[in-house]
């Protein structure tokens, strides 16, 4: 994205967009796990709902503030 400067030069604006494959997400009653992979699935559920949050904020022009932190 370019916008001007003040002083008539352009700014550009880049931004990054990391994708984690979050494989093992599940519903722990269905899959029967126990332990560490209990865990691991309850974890893996948690950061998904949290970036759910984080796009729909970031989605939203009114937001001031994005929940990046659980």
């Amino acid at each position: 994205m370019r916008e001007p400067t003040t002083d008539g030069e352009d700014l550009i604006r880049t931004g990054r967009l990391n994708l984690v494959d979050l494989a093992g997400s599940e519903n722990v009653k269905r899959s029967g796990a126990t332990g560490d992979r209990m865990k691991e699935a309850a974890s893996i559920n948690t950061s998904l709902l949290t970036l759910g949050r984080v796009i729909t904020a970031l989605t939203n022009s009114n937001t001031s503030y994005i929940p990046y932190r659980y």
